[in-house]
């Protein structure tokens, strides 16, 4: 009979690269993947 898994972690820190583009759109693109992924951004 095999042990059983360890736990999984709860999560994992990921890390995004927005490329700022001629129209600067790469701080509404990181607000709109937070709002899509249910983070306010406060903390």
């Amino acid at each position: 009979m095999s042990s059983p898994a360890p736990p999984l972690p709860e999560g994992r820190d990921v890390y995004v690269y927005f490329d700022n583009d001629i129209k600067v759109h790469a701080p509404f693109d990181a607000i709109n993947l937070a709002h899509r992924l249910g983070i306010d951004g406060s903390s």
